[in-house]
């Protein structure tokens, strides 16, 4: 950019402004993209289940999984059970750890349910880097 004269504080000002929008408008459309590519995840994810699995395969999938592992803090519920992860990734930038230990609640069968720390847990693992963080409480963020 050729500039003939330095720019004022107010003109830089205003394009400080200008690209805070920009970058805020990017956030939120990578947000927008994020998101699309979760559902269609979690489509692809459903889709791929069978439909002839009753609770009990599923559950006997992870005892199965948990004992190969040595019992007990082998493969967690969620790990095991790719209908119960997609049920908690729908949920997770929506409602808060206990709402969605709620939904899964009213919606599984009681050897299929997950509490509020399995999931933070789950969700911790499943973020890239370090930083990872947990979703923001809804609730907070207005």
């Amino acid at each position: 950019m050729n500039r003939e004269r330095p720019l004022t504080v107010s003109e830089m000002q205003c394009l400080r402004l200008q690209i805070e929008d920009l970058q805020r408008a990017f956030e939120a459309g990578l947000k927008a993209v994020s998101m699309a590519l979760q559902t269609l995840d979690d489509l692809e994810g459903h889709n791929e289940l069978s439909c002839d699995l009753d609770d009990t395969a599923a559950i006997d999938r992870t005892t199965a999984l948990r004992r190969a592992r040595g019992g007990p803090g082998g493969v967690s519920k969620l790990d095991a059970d790719p209908e119960l992860q997609s049920f908690v990734r729908a949920r997770i930038h929506a409602q808060t750890y206990d709402e969605i230990v709620g939904a899964v609640a009213a919606q599984f069968p009681t050897n299929r349910r997950t509490s509020r720390s399995a999931i933070a847990r789950w969700w911790l693992k499943q973020r890239p880097g370090k930083d990872a963080q947990p979703p923001a409480n809804p609730r907070e963020t207005g």
